[in-house]
């Protein structure tokens, strides 16, 4: 008996051995991800720094169209009247709101998900993650789609899988568009991967509307998120989203081309940042995702960023069951394993919990990097995306539009 039972222990281990010997080495393929994850070290930050907590809040929000603006990414404020804002919904649509109301649908997006929005001369430029670059007359009703993910393989042989953000600036008589090109190897669906490797095929595009001319001007980025550029035009900010870390790239100057290091570890993960209405002192809203606590409430990133071996068994085991369970589930038409299965193959299953544990939270930034003003949202757990300020001169109050990636469109007003 005791033989037998050492005879199976032995096959399991041997049998275990090779698995996953296989699963680290096998090239990739229809169950295997193509992964190579760095050590990746980003301690926690301080426990008794305050930078991150001395001015913390908590607000109250109010939900806005809560039914039919779901998760919504991100939003453009008309600044010619600041009832009006235009947003994006999971649902593929994008909407135009007047004092908090949705007013108009402008354009859908089956299976889609708009994300990045600008408002620019009466012409609102969008990303929809799955096909690029679009802009809509706000004048003619027309929408065009300018730049296709496809249309990006000449710079490299790799078309873009999945913009995120992008930023305008006028050039020469020139519309210019600089967008967040995320990965080429991941689309929108399997962002978790992109995050949790991290996939550095990320890169900054920029796109001439005059003569639809794209071109890469940083690469190389570990999820390149949000961005937006300095007043004086010299300089792009990003947010590198898996290095926890806002990134400068100077459009010009005497330091033309170089990139430097403007804020790191991060007690999040920076999604979108916007300039503030703050007239006196040039300052920026970063949305942070996961965000890290004090309280040793560590994410899945923080307990194996240096274990590039072990994320990389864990990433491709994930995903090898979630395929199996969902060609299951799809064959026997198991809709309780197809959810199951999706939910493993996309890699959500493995930073749900972060999302549940971790409520998000939003920071006020100058250009020396000192923390202004930092909150959270009160009762609400979710994902702070993008901070867009307007300003109520009645109430002498500053008015917030928050959007997340996993919550409500939410309106906080700040009094001053």
């Amino acid at each position: 008996m005791f033989c037998l039972f050492s005879s199976f222990i032995g096959s399991w281990f041997t049998i275990s051995f090779i698995l996953i010997i296989y699963i680290l080495l096998a090239k990739p393929g229809r169950f295997l991800l193509d992964l190579n994850p760095i050590y990746l070290r980003l301690p926690l930050p301080n426990v008794n720094d305050k930078i991150f907590n001395r001015n913390k809040k908590a607000f109250e929000a109010i939900k806005i169209e809560k039914d039919k603006i779901i998760t919504p990414k991100s939003l453009a404020l008309d600044p010619d009247d600041l009832n009006r804002l235009f947003v994006g919904s999971a649902t593929g649509y994008v909407y135009c709101l007047q004092n908090n109301n949705v007013v108009e649908t402008i354009a859908s997006f089956p299976d889609g998900r708009p994300l990045g929005m600008r408002l620019f001369r009466q012409k609102l430029y969008f990303i929809e993650a799955n096909s690029g670059l679009y802009v809509f007359d706000l004048d003619t009703k027309s929408l065009k789609h300018l730049l296709r993910l496809d249309q990006t393989k000449f710079l490299d042989g790799r078309p873009s899988k999945f913009f995120d953000d992008l930023v305008i600036v006028e050039e020469n008589d020139d519309i210019i568009v600089y967008i967040t090109d995320v990965s080429r190897k991941f689309s929108i669906d399997m962002w978790c991967y992109t995050y949790l490797e991290p996939d550095s095929t990320g890169r900054i595009l920029r796109y001439s509307t005059n003569n639809q001319n794209v071109t890469t001007i940083l690469e190389n980025l570990c999820f390149p998120n949000g961005i937006e550029i300095t007043d004086n035009n010299e300089s792009l900010l990003i947010c590198e989203l898996a290095k926890r870390r806002i990134i400068e790239f100077k459009l010009d100057g005497t330091d033309k081309g170089k990139c430097t290091v403007l804020m790191d570890n991060l007690p999040g993960e920076p999604e979108n940042i916007r300039r503030s209405r703050n007239k006196t002192k040039e300052s920026y809203w970063v949305g942070l995702a996961l965000t890290r606590d004090y309280n040793s409430k560590l994410s899945f990133m923080d307990d194996y960023s240096a274990e590039p071996n072990l994320r990389k068994l864990i990433l491709r085991s994930c995903f090898l069951l979630g395929t199996i369970l969902f060609n299951i589930g799809n064959c026997f038409g198991s809709e309780t394993l197809k959810t199951k299965g999706s939910s493993l193959k996309t890699g959500i299953a493995l930073i749900l919990d972060d999302f549940m544990k971790n409520p998000g939270m939003a920071i006020e930034i100058d250009r020396e990097s000192n923390v202004l003003l930092s909150f959270q949202i009160k009762d609400d757990i979710s994902v702070i995306s993008e901070i867009a300020e307007s300003y109520d001169e009645n109430k002498n109050a500053r008015i917030l539009y928050t959007t997340s990636s996993g919550g409500n469109l939410n309106r906080i007003t700040l009094k001053e």
